[in-house]
């Protein structure tokens, strides 16, 4: 098998557990869309991968009340969850969403 038809697999294998998840998944993203916080996160990184200190700065532009740690454990939340996925270290880390949701 060569890489397109594993990565044509793959597609496959995650259209149907959406499918079959649907509810869940559902009521996971309405669950995080209820915190401001979260949807100032995942609203910010809809245009695709963002450096980590630039996001810090919109979340704090969209949610002026919010300290930066709340928005750091938000973040590192998000990643393990499997929402957002991190990658780089220091002042290179960058975060985009991983198209769970």
């Amino acid at each position: 098998m060569d890489y397109e038809d594993l990565a044509k697999e793959l597609r496959l294998q995650t259209a149907i557990l959406r499918a079959a998840f649907r509810t869940q998944l559902s009521e996971f993203s309405q669950e995080l869309l209820a915190d401001e916080v979260n949807r100032a996160i995942l609203g910010s990184l809809e245009g695709g991968v963002m450096p980590s200190a630039s996001l810090q700065e919109a979340v704090f532009a969209q949610v002026p009340t919010v300290s930066g740690r709340t928005i750091t454990r938000r973040i590192s939340s998000l990643v393990e969850v499997g929402v957002l996925r991190r990658s780089g270290h220091g002042v290179q880390t960058t975060l985009e969403l991983t198209g769970l949701l």
